[in-house]
């Protein structure tokens, strides 16, 4: 019991801070065929070019140090300050202009906009205090409310100081 105590506050901490990225969007989009989103080039911060943001989001999926650097494809040649263009090596990382999570988040939203929950009643308790159906109806409601977490699973108390 003694170890459940000391754990609870280091595990909550870790649940909180994995809640805006979580394992359920990576499982989701991990199990989706990018072929059917077509080919709309996304230029990685490692300067890969991805096929689309499905293949992005798969990609920081394993290394959520890759980020959008740009919406086409990566640069393949660098122009030297004298106007002369050179093929030569990219360098290792590029500026990102969208965090890698906040791209995933995008895209898993997209696909849950138009797709039914499918499962039975299987309660979760946001910070907002309200109970949500189950998992997914919780995920589409954070997809609008990005600072959305999720307190415990079960139905939420209605005491906004003990939910």
């Amino acid at each position: 019991m003694a170890l459940l105590k000391f754990l609870a506050p280091i595990l909550l901490f870790s649940v909180c801070s994995a809640q805006f990225f979580n394992f359920n969007t990576c499982s989701s989009i991990l199990r989706e065929d990018c072929f059917k989103y077509g080919n709309d080039p996304q230029c990685g911060s490692n300067a890969v070019t991805y096929r689309n943001r499905c293949d992005f989001s798969k990609a920081h999926c394993e290394d959520k140090n890759v980020h959008i650097a740009s919406h086409s494809a990566c640069p393949t040649s660098t122009k030297p300050p004298s106007g002369a263009s050179t093929i030569g090596p990219l360098p290792s990382t590029l500026a990102p202009i969208l965090h890698g999570s906040e791209a995933v988040l995008d895209f898993f939203c997209l696909n849950l906009a138009f797709r039914p929950c499918d499962g039975g009643p299987n309660p979760v308790c946001g910070n907002n205090t309200i109970t949500y159906e189950n998992p997914c109806e919780f995920e589409k409601s954070r997809c609008t409310h990005r600072s959305l977490h999720i307190v415990h699973y079960g139905n939420c108390s209605g005491d906004p100081f003990n939910p």
